[in-house]
């Protein structure tokens, strides 16, 4: 696999692939672009709560963990695969922000939710609508997905998610 550069990013956004929904200045980086945070997030401090940050943030506490979502929305053609990535300057920090659920299958389509955790044991992060939160990586399957994400028969739980979206094990079961 060969994960797509600048150049090609560029071009297939210009096509109308890839992000859209997305707020200028989109920034895309030698081979990756970078998403934006949302302003819903679901904060689990005292059961589930739909919370709006305001512009004065979200005081994440140490060893807290919520669920966001990307302002931008993702397209995956069949022919790619994508990963979101944290950003090093959120990490250094000690916050994750997709603890274990980083990898978009061909065919998705919608905003991506991020899994948020503060890892640090002293120090809370403010988390503002728009920090450039994390970023997606775009890489070539070896021929194209028969089945993409979304095709009938396979259980696609998040094809065309709007917004931050909780776990379809909790609204199933």
């Amino acid at each position: 696999m060969a994960t797509l550069s600048d150049f090609t990013l560029r071009r297939r956004i210009d096509w109308g692939e890839l992000i859209s929904d997305w707020r200028k200045p989109l920034s895309i980086q030698p081979a990756s672009v970078e998403v934006r945070l949302d302003e819903n997030i679901i904060v689990y401090r005292h059961g589930d709560e739909n919370v709006t940050i305001d512009e004065n943030g979200y005081e994440l506490l140490p060893g807290e963990f919520i669920l966001a979502s990307t302002q931008e929305k993702v397209s995956v053609p069949a022919d790619l695969v994508a990963r979101v990535e944290g950003k090093s300057s959120w990490a250094r920090r000690g916050i994750l922000v997709h603890v274990s659920a980083g990898y978009i299958d061909p065919g998705f389509q919608g905003n991506v939710t991020l899994e948020i955790a503060n890892l640090h044991s002293a120090k809370s992060a403010l988390l503002h609508p728009g920090d450039r939160i994390a970023q997606i990586a775009f890489e070539d399957l070896d021929r194209p997905a028969s089945m993409p994400y979304g095709t009938n028969g396979l259980d696609s739980h998040y094809q065309g998610q709007i917004g931050v979206t909780p776990s379809a094990m909790e609204v199933e079961g």
